[in-house]
């Protein structure tokens, strides 16, 4: 009896560790991009493909490129709208995000004359660090990956710097986060994005307590790599 009793309580502990593992495996995809390189127009468009509807959407919404009663809908939300008619398929597709990107990063003179099939997106990812004082010869050297970590914790900071102590700490509230005060501004900053995994809530939590802050069209380009670079780092 103490042995079969024993069995059952082996055979529980293993379904308990290795089913979550077994799920991960089988519904966690991956994306296509690399650490150590500097993203061609073709590793873009093959990680705008590897990512989901969901993340796509994440990124538009980055990009507030949807009306606003789409740019402040959970995804779950607009794939409905989709389904429903409410909104083009294309709307979310490879090639709406590569549009909105092009059209909030250059001269909007200049927009008709580019190729958004073929993006720069490692060019792009450079000007945004360029803007928010990532170092020269990191923007030179660094991959698009190591680059778009710099920018992103760069612009948080920076969008960080901004806020009162209290909408600081009705983000902190929001995302659930738990951690005491007794750490200085940028490192502040850096543990609560280190900490966040679901890009839309971070960045609809930032446009939500900007009472006053201007977004420039660099701020709106930096918040999609910021979307971008937890979207890899998940």
């Amino acid at each position: 009896m103490k042995r079969s009793m024993r069995g059952a309580v082996l055979i529980g502990l293993a379904l308990f560790v290795v089913l979550p593992v077994l799920y991960s495996f089988f519904t966690i995809h991956s994306h296509n991009f690399s650490k150590f390189g500097k993203d061609s127009p073709a590793d873009f468009n093959s990680f705008l493909k590897s990512c989901t509807d969901i993340e796509r959407i994440q990124m538009l919404q980055a990009l507030w490129d949807f009306s606003s009663k789409y740019n402040t809908m959970n995804p779950g939300g607009v794939i409905s709208a989709v389904r429903t008619g409410q909104l083009d398929a294309s709307s979310i597709s490879c090639g709406a995000v590569r549009k909105a990107l092009v059209w909030r990063s250059y001269n909007k003179a200049t927009y008709y004359f580019r190729n958004d099939d073929k993006v720069e997106y490692h060019e792009i990812v450079q000007w945004a660090a360029g803007k928010v004082g990532v170092p020269e010869n990191k923007i030179e050297t660094f991959s698009t990956y190591q680059l778009e970590k710099e920018v992103s914790q760069k612009f948080f900071s920076k969008v960080w710097d901004s806020l009162p102590p209290q909408q600081r700490e009705t983000i902190i509230k929001d995302l659930n986060l738990k951690r005491a005060w007794t750490l200085d501004l940028v490192e502040a900053a850096q543990k609560v994005y280190d900490l966040v995994t679901d890009p839309r809530a971070l960045v609809m939590s930032i446009l939500g307590s900007t009472v006053g802050y201007a977004f420039a069209e660099s701020d709106t380009v930096c918040m999609f790599i910021m979307t971008v670079s937890m979207i890899k780092s998940k």
